[in-house]
């Protein structure tokens, strides 16, 4: 992903960077904007979630709320399916 985000900027392919940034970045960064602190507890959730160990968030942090849970696992629908594509 940061690949193809990379490439397409450098090529200054915008339409394809934009198509990009609003598939993969700008739903995950919506989330991680809720409330402070929780940029380390999203991405934290969200290693969990694809299998990467990551452990919880230290205080004073909060850990993700059930409803953001359940929003970031479908944000995640899309990662995991470019995860999968690029190990086939």
């Amino acid at each position: 992903m940061s690949l193809a985000l990379a490439e397409a900027g450098i090529a200054r392919d915008f339409p394809r960077l934009n198509a990009l940034m609003a598939r993969y970045v700008h739903p995950l960064y919506a989330l991680r904007e809720r409330m402070k602190g929780y940029e380390v507890a999203v991405m934290k959730e969200a290693m969990e979630m694809l299998g990467m160990p990551a452990g919880p968030v230290r205080p004073p942090l909060s850990a993700c709320r059930a409803r953001d849970v359940e929003e970031l696992r479908k944000v995640l629908v899309v990662y995991r399916e470019s995860l999968e594509a690029g190990a086939a």
